[in-house]
């Protein structure tokens, strides 16, 4: 179970309700431990925005546009099926259990979500599209 907290004055203030919730959910007389660390930024709703209005509808044509190199009469690649391919070619996957696991997104730090997405428009330079940076006037959401 994981609880957020601030440190305040030296002393770490932890919200009562998820705390108490805790507490109850372990049972009286068990013994717990606690691990502090800092808080991940984690992407921000404007770089989510962003790469999902500008860069995935890209990489969807670019990926249509290969496919049908092979197969002219194949169907557009999705929205999903874009973001699914470049978390793959990003971020890999992992076996586990013999069971392919392909790595989120929605962990990544707004450090790591702005690199996911500069090598995604990377990808898309290397096939000739222009994706504008996040913010600039070139960009279209």
């Amino acid at each position: 179970m994981k609880l957020r907290g601030e440190v305040r004055k030296g002393q770490l203030v932890i919200e009562p309700a998820g705390l108490a919730i805790a507490c109850r959910h372990f049972g009286e007389g068990k013994r717990v431990s606690i691990e502090v660390e800092p808080e991940k930024n984690l992407r921000t709703l404007s770089q989510n925005a962003y790469y999902h209005a500008v860069v995935v509808p890209v990489i969807a044509h670019i990926l249509t546009e290969r496919l049908r190199k092979e197969d002219p009469d194949c169907a557009d690649v999705s929205h999903d099926e874009a973001h699914d391919a470049l978390k793959r070619h990003i971020l890999g996957k992992v076996i586990a259990g013999g069971i392919e696991v392909v790595r989120s997104t929605t962990r990544l730090s707004t450090i790591g979500f702005s690199d996911f997405v500069e090598r995604a428009r990377q990808i898309a330079a290397e096939e000739g599209y222009y994706i504008p940076e996040p913010g600039s006037k070139d960009e279209v959401a």
